[in-house]
């Protein structure tokens, strides 16, 4: 049976959402885009079907269902799982597949609605006459496997009954019986042939064993032989044992859907690229359509370049039109499809690349220097060291509309003013037009909050008050921020000063205390933080009450390019 299509109507984050189903089907979007309701709802449909058959013994398939009667809920409230409200008894999810018995057949349409029924139960509404239905109904070959993240197995599996593991699968642990599913597919000789050829094309020369006497074990002991080196199941790498796992479930039963939720997490990059090139040879293999939510551009990038593969983008539960697959590898890279509506607005003007991932002290300095609220957007980029990368992150920035500006923001991270001023010139010329890199004037953006002339305004003492407890601290604190600044100025000299000549070393620098200006700042501003606290100061003013000593000239004038208006009126 081929599923080409489905549509889910009023379930959960989904308003309507119709998605035309390739080989494989890239689900992205942000947080709460509605990626895991949609492969929720799918499973739902195709378990519900099972669920009714079971809940009866009579011909016809239960028409109601309990909340204990459904194989698989996505909630201990089914009649939650209506779009925005509760389940009535006159609306409700609707679910439709669209299918063909086989390639050559016309298409047809199976649909199924849920409403409120009678003491909190799921009245269920469909056609039980249909060869949909018929497939779908049978547990001992389950139509559709949702794996919600694909996790490890078990140190040890007990042999279960064909009732018990058809309900695990069922209910999304189908990991939790990957032995039962190994031990069945070795005793069938075809099925363990086409399981060990799809993964062979991934991992050559790898093998599966099951030792399994029903007259004297209790525990199912499978081994896999990976280049004549024989392990415990539980032993295999992670990106083999994914792999397993996956070829597993399609070979044995043969399924219409396989439903991934984010099966690349806590994956290294290159497990990310054979799980990948797995699903696209069990894609190769059969009927069987894949669908998965993923946030990972290594994931994205491996499978959107094959021709079996098409994307939909989510965002609230409502599918956006389609863009430049490169385009969205980069949103996805440096998480930024949540943001893109932003961005795409009229009125935001300035995208600033910054290497930290909490930005709010920088926001400050931004507002202080005169960036308008709300016409700029922030977007943490880990990749600002690499201009190169930058270059191509910012150049997708800047192509989304004429008026946009991007601002590069690299901390100093101890460098000296000339060693700014070089490494400024040197990587600011493979930037694009409109494009420009920041660096701040001490060592990073929390330095800027902890200056004697910030302190001093925000906290309403006086400037040598102020310095005195700067001082204070640095002295406390000089050996570890002087190896602080030791470790930081070899990685300059390492890094983003390598090809600069004659570039003075922490021993060149350091006197008998370390300079204020050397100081690491975040470090500095947690001490602080700590030191005002015991002088019963309070150190939040040092955030809450921004000050002139905030306004960075850099910034400053950079806003002034943007918004002309700010020079006009003199700000």
């Amino acid at each position: 049976m081929l599923i080409s299509a489905v549509k889910i109507d009023r379930f959960k984050r989904l308003p309507t959402v119709e998605l035309p189903l390739s080989n494989v089907t890239i689900l992205i979007g942000g947080n709460n885009a509605g990626k895991s309701s949609l492969l929720q709802a799918i499973h739902l449909m195709i378990t519900t079907l099972q669920s009714a058959k079971s809940a009866t013994n009579k011909n016809a398939p239960a028409s109601t269902l309990g909340v204990d009667q459904f194989l698989y809920k996505p909630s201990n409230q089914p009649i939650k799982l209506s779009y925005q409200t509760d389940m009535t008894s006159k609306t409700g999810p609707e679910f439709v597949v669209t299918y063909r018995e086989a390639i050559t057949d016309d298409p047809k349409d199976f649909s199924l609605k849920m409403r409120r029924g009678k003491n909190l139960n799921i009245a269920i509404e469909f056609d039980h006459k249909t060869r949909f239905y018929e497939r779908a109904s049978d547990r001992t070959r389950p139509l559709s496997i949702f794996v919600p993240g694909l996790a490890g197995v078990a140190l040890s599996e007990e042999r279960r009954t064909d009732a018990i593991v058809a309900a695990g699968i069922a209910q999304g642990d189908a990991n939790l019986y990957l032995r039962n599913v190994l031990l069945r597919l070795t005793k069938d000789l075809q099925k363990l042939e086409k399981f060990h050829s799809i993964i062979g094309e991934v991992f050559s020369n790898l093998t599966v064993h099951c030792d399994f006497d029903e007259h004297i074990h209790t525990h199912i002991d499978v081994l896999v032989e990976i280049d004549g080196k024989k392990v415990p199941l539980e032993l295999v790498g992670a990106g083999a044992l994914q792999a397993i796992q996956l070829v597993a479930y399609a070979t044995m039963y043969d399924p219409g859907l396989l439903l991934l939720d984010e099966p690349d997490a806590h994956l290294h990059p290159s497990n990310q690229r054979l799980l990948a090139a797995t699903l696209l040879k069990i894609a190769e293999q059969g009927p069987v359509r894949i669908i998965l939510a993923t946030h990972s551009r290594h994931i994205f990038d491996s499978l959107s370049r094959s021709h079996m593969t098409d994307i939909i983008w989510l965002k609230k539960g409502i599918k956006q039109e389609k863009k430049d697959t490169e385009d969205l590898s980069i949103l996805l890279d440096i998480g930024a499809l949540d943001s893109y509506e932003l961005l795409t607005a009229a009125k935001c003007r300035v995208v600033v690349l910054t290497e930290d991932s909490k930005s709010e002290r920088l926001r400050i300095l931004l507002e202080r220097s005169g960036f308008v609220k709300d016409e700029y957007m922030l977007q943490s980029f880990d990749g600002v060291s690499n201009i190169a990368m930058t270059a191509t992150v910012a150049e997708f920035f800047l192509k989304q509309a004429n008026n946009t500006y991007v601002l590069v923001h690299r901390d100093a991270d101890c460098m000296l003013p000339d060693e700014v001023e070089w490494y400024k010139a040197r990587e600011t010329k493979k930037l694009p037009d409109r494009c420009e890199l920041f660096t701040t004037p001490l060592t990073d953006i929390e330095h800027q909050f902890c200056t004697p002339q910030h302190v001093s305004t925000a906290l309403g003492i006086s400037l040598e008050q102020a310095t005195q407890i700067i001082d204070g601290i640095i002295a406390a604190n000089n050996a570890s921020l002087a190896a602080d600044f030791t470790n930081k100025r070899g990685d300059l000299k390492s890094k983003a000063l390598k090809a600069k000549p004659n570039v003075p070393s922490a021993a060149d620098l350091l006197g008998a205390q370390i300079a204020f200006d050397f100081v690491k700042g975040k470090r500095l501003f947690g001490l602080l933080n700590t030191e005002l606290t015991k002088l019963q100061y309070n150190p939040m003013h040092l955030v809450n009450k921004p000050t002139d000593a905030l306004t960075v000239p850099q910034l400053k004038d950079f806003a002034k390019k943007v918004w002309p208006s700010l020079a006009q009126q003199g700000g």
